[in-house]
């Protein structure tokens, strides 16, 4: 179990975990809200992001997984956790890696750290092009592509 100030979010494999899967997503929900609400940079850790994604992931949850992981990838990116960011990527099935433009934006960051130009506009070429023509998505690309 993992704690959270006074919440607690059930993992994955825990013993003790007697919910089904869509009331353990209602609980990891209502536990981010709780913790942004007091406290935002407990999250920013990824400690807690890294259990809850497990926990969304497991309960087929990909939409709120992604919508997550597109509200911190870009703080990863920053702090230069890139190898962090690509672990959390790749819990997702790759049709929601592509989902958020945010996500996809910061993926392209971290391959661009870890891998070839090829990879960068392999993962660019899923932004949409009313996203990607737009500020700032467009700077950014420009930068990515060098």
């Amino acid at each position: 179990m993992l704690a959270l100030g006074h919440e607690i979010v059930a993992q994955p494999g825990d013993g003790h975990l007697a919910r089904d899967l869509a009331g353990q997503v209602a609980e990891a929900d209502r536990v981010i809200g709780a913790v942004l609400a007091r406290r935002p940079e407990r999250l920013h850790g990824g400690q807690a992001v890294d259990q809850i994604v497990d926990l969304l992931v497991a309960a087929d949850a990909f939409e709120r997984a992604a919508a997550l992981l597109a509200d911190y990838s870009g703080s990863l990116v920053t702090r230069g956790e890139i190898n962090r960011l690509l672990d959390w990527i790749d819990r997702l099935p790759p049709h929601w890696r592509r989902q958020h433009p945010p996500l996809i934006l910061n993926h392209a960051w971290a391959k661009f750290f870890r891998d070839s130009a090829e990879a960068v506009e392999a993962t660019l070429a899923h932004i949409p092009e009313t996203v990607a023509d737009n500020p700032p998505y467009a700077a950014y690309i420009l930068l990515l592509r060098g």
